[in-house]
């Protein structure tokens, strides 16, 4: 019998099934992360692409991700050819998405790739007795750079506005998650004071990918099935809204929203979780974080950059900005044509430093949830104080740290202060935005540049389509393994246990 995967719903006790299909677990080799990680770069007048072979070891697949070519993204304005999308942020069903027509892009190599050219800078040295915080690159006292932050999947949907506790976040993720409506990772350095945070939602393998470098306790309440296999992995301390102890670290509050938009939680109720399942509280003293910045009193280089103090990510239902405030030096960021507030506080979300991170991504199966190529090297933009550069990033694998480097190869020194990483996926590039102000604001890339994203995404997929079923194998049998190191208990339900498969009712052979 061909078991089926169960999504579970974003509140407790709710699973439905959406008719995704896997072949039976055992028939093919066990992979970790078979995502055909095919990195295209972007050279002038061709779309390069290569593809390692598969490697064995411990009887799971690695794909290495390939050599670049190092053109840099041209910015640039571009034609939209963005046909309409939906508005619909109420449901979690996929809607009728209609991507940009491109004209059409030889896919055949011209060129023999050549690795960009990254330089392997030394570990920076600061002044005795003084340490970073690994967020912001503030500079702290030892034992408070050693605090490990916490990271918390927060629901941005519109019936799930307003928020509680963001304004505090130190660094954001937002991605589209499905059916073009955004969701949030936040990572905090500490949750002092916090009585009400959220409202929480469920977790995307991506954000679990992105946050994982900055070593945080990862909060979820609830989980697409596609993110168990990283989840149940032990180099995740995950606290679950589905776990036997979440009444001690979560609670509902009607006081904006109703289910499933009303879970929360608080300082005192992490902390409980957090000891609950005895994880640790500090960084090792080895552990660096993996953003860079400035010294203290200085800037990051913007030579060469491009006007940016409006930026709009193209995220089409909340449709955000963010607007540069010279006097403060920080990006106001707006969502649903109004400051994005923390209503607790009343502050607006704030931020010294954004990032646009350009990646792959496909839809899982016939599902509405995107997967995004997170283990891959790319482009994307720095932009802070008013300005954008183009950068350069690398993510080698699942739980590794994210590097940043300008276009000479360097790691990239950013300004201290809070950030916000944008995800942009390739195939809607066009959409994204950034200017002086309103009239003059253009797409991030050249319209050249737009076509040869859109035709990279479109080969990715392809070939991730072709190969599918073996990396939904892999995740299955991935999941059990990691399941049986802890004597058969699940990190993240109790009903998923060894016996669970998905799709039965629970129990093996039922």
């Amino acid at each position: 019998m061909t078991p089926r995967i169960w999504l579970l719903a974003d509140q407790l006790s709710a699973a439905y099934p959406i008719n995704i299909v896997i072949p039976e677990p055992g028939k093919y080799l066990k992979l970790l992360r078979l995502l055909i990680n095919v990195f295209a770069s972007f050279p002038v007048g061709a779309v390069t692409m290569q593809k390692e072979i598969f490697k064995m070891k411990k009887h799971r697949l690695f794909v290495t991700l390939t050599a670049i070519a190092a053109s840099v993204f041209v910015l640039g304005a571009c034609g939209s050819t963005t046909k309409s999308i939906p508005d619909d942020s109420s449901t979690a069903q996929e809607s009728s998405v209609t991507t940009s027509s491109t004209e059409s892009v030889n896919l055949t190599p011209t060129m023999t790739p050549t690795p960009f050219p990254t330089i392997d800078d030394p570990e920076e040295v600061l002044p005795d007795g003084v340490y970073r915080n690994y967020l912001t690159g503030a500079y702290v006292t030892k034992e408070e750079s050693l605090v490990r932050p916490i990271s918390m999947m927060i629901d941005n949907s519109e019936p799930a506005i307003p928020q509680s506790g963001i304004s505090k976040a130190d660094v954001y993720y937002e991605s589209i998650i499905e059916s073009s409506v955004s969701r949030m990772c936040l990572v905090f350095n500490n949750l002092d004071g916090l009585y009400r945070i959220g409202p929480l939602r469920s977790c995307r393998d991506n954000f679990l990918s992105m946050v994982s470098g900055f070593d945080s306790i990862y909060e979820h309440y609830g989980q697409a099935a596609y993110a168990l296999p990283y989840l149940e992995d032990d180099r995740c301390d995950n606290v679950s809204g589905l776990g036997s102890y979440t009444n001690q670290v979560f609670f509902r509050d009607n006081t904006f929203h109703v289910m499933p938009h009303n879970a929360y939680t608080s300082e005192v109720g992490m902390e409980t979780g957090i000891k609950t399942l005895g994880y640790r509280t500090e960084h090792d003293e080895t552990y660096r974080g993996p953003f860079r910045y400035v010294l203290e009193g200085e800037k990051t280089d913007m030579t060469d950059a491009v006007d940016a103090n409006v930026v709009v990510p193209g995220y089409p239902v909340n449709n955000p900005r963010f607007l540069y405030d010279e006097a403060t030096g920080l990006y106001k960021r707006e969502q649903f044509g109004a400051p994005h507030i923390d209503t607790e506080n009343g502050e607006q979300i704030q931020v010294k430093n954004i990032i646009f991170e350009y990646e792959n991504s496909a839809f899982y199966q016939d599902s509405p949830y995107l997967h995004f190529q997170t283990e891959a090297q790319g482009y994307g933009l720095y932009i802070s104080e008013g300005k954008a550069i183009p950068v350069y990033w690398e993510r080698p694998e699942f739980f590794a740290q994210v590097k940043y480097y300008t276009m000479d190869g360097h790691r990239l020194k950013m300004n201290q202060g809070k950030t916000f990483v944008c995800v942009i996926e390739n195939k809607k590039i066009q959409a994204a935005k950034i200017g002086k102000d309103d009239k003059s604001l253009k797409c991030v890339v050249s319209e050249d540049k737009v076509k040869e994203a859109n035709a990279i995404n479109e080969q990715w997929e392809k070939e991730y389509k072709e190969n599918e079923h073996w990396y939904l194998t892999a995740c299955s049998d991935l999941r059990l393994e990691n399941i049986a190191k802890h004597n058969g208990k699940s990190k993240v339900c109790y009903i998923y246990d060894t016996e669970y498969e998905y799709g039965n009712a629970g129990k093996k052979g039922k």
